[in-house]
């Protein structure tokens, strides 16, 4: 299945005009308040077919569509528009100023879901449902594994085995039925022979994997699945794994990952040049943000030849890179500027 190659922003929230390469995994990096969150729920609205109800229900999808223009005062009547590239076609969506009015044009997506993980939910009774699925906040995580452990017992399998590389002590995962027909995900671990936990007794890190686990390996998963700040409460040697299954998932099944990310850990998965163009950086200067993927600075600083010894998370953390916050003199807005060891 084709994948998004190319998005481009105009007049979308803090983009005036920015765009930027795209690959089957691409993580996006930038400081707080760059525009990452702007640039998922951006992907979100342009590869939807119809502009929500005022009353929608999804929050995420909600967001993505409301205030969307440029909070500058001569930019507040234009229209907003996004364009998607996926080979050769292309998607075009257009905003008119009065809610919500939207018009598409070009390709359409199965579906894209935007998760932003709440570890509260995560592992909680659940009622049964026929097809269930993962939604935003990180609901419905044990319903679908119940589900994969009833019907497709080797993705169930797949999971526990990804699972134990995060945290070794995993023995299996149960369930347990509660009162009024919901289910309880429990984990048995290694060595103890008392009842297994329950899963929302758990430490956030330890939920918050199994969510991502059921997210990439559920069997209805989106076209598109867009992830915000998957770092939380993860050991930073788990986050190079995670990306590595992302990976193979979009090689397997034509699936497509977009994330962001605040942890220089997370770009060690990063470090061979063939992964360069999948970096994304968001940078805001003046309330305009823009887009640069970070092959063409590594490019530009003949980082492969001078510098490839200082790991791409250190490269960014050191500001060197850009993304961070601040004024940055490194890199001029428009062309890039070699940069001395």
């Amino acid at each position: 299945m084709p994948l998004l190659t190319e998005v481009h922003f105009q007049n979308y929230r803090s983009f005036l005009d920015a765009k930027c390469r795209l690959s089957p995994v691409t993580v996006v990096i930038g400081a707080n308040n760059a525009g990452k969150s702007s640039f998922l729920r951006g992907l979100l609205a342009a590869t939807m077919n119809e502009a929500p109800a005022r009353g929608q229900p999804n929050v995420e999808v909600y967001q993505a569509f409301n205030n969307q223009y440029h909070r500058r005062s001569d930019m507040m009547m234009e229209s907003s528009h996004i364009r998607l590239r996926r080979g050769d076609d292309t998607r075009l969506i257009t905003f008119e100023p009065i809610f919500p009015a939207f018009t598409a044009e070009g390709f359409t997506l199965n579906e894209t879901r935007l998760y932003r993980l709440n570890e509260g939910v995560i592992g909680t009774a659940e009622t049964d449902t026929e097809q269930p699925i993962v939604h935003s906040d990180g609901e419905g995580v044990t319903r679908v594994l119940q589900m994969l452990s009833l019907t497709k017992r080797k993705t169930f399998q797949q999971i526990e085995e990804e699972f134990r590389k995060f945290v070794p002590e995993v023995e299996e995962l149960t369930f347990e039925r509660a009162d009024q027909g919901k289910w309880f995900l429990q984990v048995r671990e290694k060595g103890l022979e008392e009842a297994p936990v329950a899963l929302s007794e758990m430490s956030e890190g330890t939920r918050t994997i199994l969510a991502l686990l059921t997210i990439i390996h559920q069997p209805n998963r989106p076209e598109l699945i867009l992830l915000e700040d998957i770092e939380n409460a993860i050991h930073p040697r788990g986050l190079k794994p995670l990306v590595e299954t992302m990976r193979a998932i979009s090689k397997e099944h034509g699936v497509q990952f977009i994330f962001t990310t605040h942890r220089p850990f997370v770009l060690d998965a990063f470090q061979p040049p063939e992964f360069w163009d999948d970096v994304v950086i968001v940078e805001k200067t003046d309330g305009v943000s823009r887009l640069t993927n970070a092959k063409d600075r590594l490019v530009a600083m003949r980082y492969d030849r001078e510098m490839d010894k200082v790991p791409l998370g250190d490269l960014w953390y050191s500001g060197l890179l850009g993304g961070v916050a601040g004024p940055s003199d490194l890199w001029d807005e428009e062309k890039p500027k070699p940069v001395t060891p």
